[in-house]
């Protein structure tokens, strides 16, 4: 048995219950009541099916039958319930009794056997049969959503004509393990990353204020925030329209140009580490008004290809920095526009510091075309 089955189980437990929660969060109240004809269920006879189901099953799981007496099935489809706040707690309670029993469980829990209507499962086989029943009632609910929202249904997971994007953007990635649901589930705080957002300002680049000569041991932090940039950026921008890619604001720039942005300082970065390690005094000069990236016309190049540049510049500025040594990073040269000496450990934090403000540009435009 995979030692990852039941964390695997309970996220793919959590995805569904997203799922669900996402589709209610669009449709209007009345609507989750409605039936299509007198034989079709409405989102709130499922949901008080779903609720009913669950607290059967997995109420003293191990040891009484997942039938429990006191359940009436036929009724969770009279809808007794008649509005949303009822609703909610109902379903609520079921997911609740559901994840408090899974959470309990252990691997060597596994092979035990429970019972439902006196027919034997193995926990796993009990388990499994729940996973595949739950799902099927919840894209139930799904469908009903896109029925009733139409044209204003919002996709929950690829949306329609994104799919070549999405599949660019995933195989931009290097391989790895990673359970499927993870990109979604990290939408329960995010949104559609989480657009990390906040009413405060954002001090101009070129105004911020920098205090140069640290000597702590962090580099390796540095050295993962730099690395992590690329990934970062993939994840924030997952199925997002080229409409929202390329809108900017009274001329500032779009979130494609953000990214042709960091492509274009890449060289300038690598230059100026070079530059501190050969003993020049003070380092390159770079063209402040960004005349690259303002004549670069960033916004007609495809997403996964300025995902593609940044990652593989970023990839060759990362191997030049660990090749460094500890005393590399107390060697010194003078900013041009600040004037102020900066260390190569000050420099890799400056670029890292420059990574997060235009991830936090990013951050913004998704958050205002949302």
């Amino acid at each position: 048995m995979d030692p990852n089955y039941l964390s695997s189980v309970i996220k793919q437990f959590e995805y569904y219950k997203m799922l669900a929660e996402k589709t209610i969060e669009q449709v209007d109240e009345p609507d989750l009541f409605w039936q299509y004809n007198s034989e079709s269920n409405s989102i709130a006879i499922i949901i008080q099916h779903l609720s009913g189901n669950m607290l059967s099953r997995w109420t003293d799981f191990l040891i009484s039958d997942g039938e429990k007496e006191g359940r009436n099935r036929d009724q969770e489809f009279d809808l007794s319930i008649q509005d949303k706040k009822q609703l909610m707690a109902s379903w609520n309670a079921g997911w609740d009794c559901l994840f408090t029993t899974l959470n309990k469980l252990r691997d060597d829990d596994l092979s035990k056997i429970i019972y439902i209507r006196n027919q034997g499962h193995t926990v796993t086989e009990a388990i499994n049969r729940q996973l595949a029943h739950y799902p099927y009632h919840i894209g139930q609910i799904v469908f009903l959503g896109k029925m009733l929202r139409n044209e204003q249904w919002k996709s929950l997971s690829i949306p329609k004509g994104n799919s070549r994007q999405y599949n660019a953007q995933k195989f931009a990635i290097e391989k790895g393990h990673i359970h499927f649901t993870e990109e979604y589930l990290q939408q329960l705080n995010k949104g559609n990353y989480q657009i990390a957002h906040t009413t405060m300002q954002q001090e101009k680049w070129f105004e911020r204020h920098f205090q140069f000569g640290n000597t702590q041991q962090i580099f390796p932090s540095i050295l993962e925030r730099l690395s992590g940039t690329s990934i970062r950026l993939v994840d924030k921008l997952i199925g997002v329209s080229e409409k929202t890619l390329t809108w900017s604001e009274n001329s500032s720039w779009s979130i494609k140009e953000n990214i042709g942005h960091l492509i274009d300082l890449e060289p300038l970065w690598q230059g100026r580490i070079e530059d501190i390690l050969s003993g020049q005094t003070e380092l390159r000069y770079t063209d402040l008004a960004n005349t690259p990236t303002h004549t670069a016309n960033h916004n007609a190049t495809s997403i996964q290809e300025l995902l593609g540049s940044f990652k593989k510049c970023r990839l060759d500025t990362i191997q030049i920095l660990q090749t460094l040594q500890p005393e590399n990073l107390l060697q010194s040269a003078l900013h041009p526009r600040l004037k102020i000496p900066m260390n190569l450990q000050d420099h890799v934090l400056f670029v890292a510091d420059h990574d997060d403000h235009h991830l936090a540009s990013i951050s913004q435009l998704l958050y205002k075309t949302q």
